[in-house]
């Protein structure tokens, strides 16, 4: 917030008003300082972001990060890394609860290519088609940031379905209207992983589908660095989940993706049932 004081301290001043997001805000900054200091004064030849030989650590002269730099970028990595991922796997979990065909076919698949879960890598659960044609459908009917990933016209502006827009404008497309538009998918409010399917011209329903309006990582060279690993993330812990247990939604949640939008999703707990499986 600092570091842009014209805009940043006048949120500081409005966080005063609200005293949840203000200790929100502080567990966040302490649990962010507890996990980098711990991480800084630990002896690992493990490679992660912060390691000597990766990214955060590499250079240990003038051109590396101080220690309140490096503070702030975890802090950024950690929200980045964590709400988003948790937010796509609440709203794919609860469309498939409520789509018990699409359920059935994801478990069938995960519980028939591998016999324990220790068998899974990230390689083998990229080429499961129908764990990927789920996530995809849960990033488009609900996407973790709903609203406006916004870019910056370049110089000279630029043409946009036949409209001109001058240089240095933000622009942006609206997450879940567009994903939610008939005029983009067929049946745009049914959670129907098939459109996603490599043959889906068969199905002469999702001819049509534009699936590339779907961009929930934004575009271009300033879209998400991480979200390969993102993708790696959620594959992984979907599947190891649905491998172990079997699962039910409760009655109180059976509305749960009614919710409001402050930048992300508000969510309400997802309460479910959850028992491990009889092999």
């Amino acid at each position: 917030m600092r570091a842009y004081p014209l805009v940043g301290m006048p949120i500081l001043a409005m966080l005063a008003l609200f005293p949840a997001l203000q200790k929100a805000r502080q567990r966040h900054i302490q649990y962010t300082q507890d996990k980098t200091a711990r991480r800084l004064d630990t002896v690992t030849d493990r490679r992660d972001f912060m390691s000597a030989k990766s990214y955060i650590l590499r250079h240990n002269d003038e051109k590396g990060m101080t220690r309140a730099e490096i503070m702030k970028t975890t802090g950024t990595l950690i929200i980045a890394g964590s709400e988003t991922t948790a937010t796509l796997l609440s709203g794919a979990i609860f469309h498939l609860l409520k789509n018990p065909s699409c359920m059935a076919t994801l478990v069938q698949e995960i519980r028939s290519t591998f016999e324990e879960s220790t068998d899974m890598t990230f390689v083998k659960l990229a080429n499961l088609r129908y764990l990927n044609a789920c996530l995809q459908e849960a990033f488009r009917i609900y996407p973790p940031v709903p609203g406006v990933l916004p870019r910056r016209t370049q110089p000279g502006g630029v043409v946009v379905n036949g409209h001109f827009i001058p240089e240095d404008v933000s622009v942006g497309v609206h997450q879940w209207s567009a994903y939610h538009s008939a005029a983009n998918f067929a049946l745009p409010d049914q959670f129907l992983p098939e459109r996603w399917l490599d043959d889906k011209v068969s199905d002469p329903r999702f001819a049509s589908d534009k699936r590339g309006v779907v961009q929930p990582f934004s575009v271009g060279p300033r879209n998400c660095l991480g979200q390969h690993l993102a993708m790696s993330e959620m594959r992984a812990i979907l599947a190891r989940l649905l491998w172990h247990f079997d699962i039910n939604l409760c009655e109180e949640s059976r509305h749960w993706d009614e919710q409001k939008v402050f930048i992300l999703w508000e969510k309400p707990d997802l309460m479910v049932t959850i028992k491990a499986r009889e092999r």
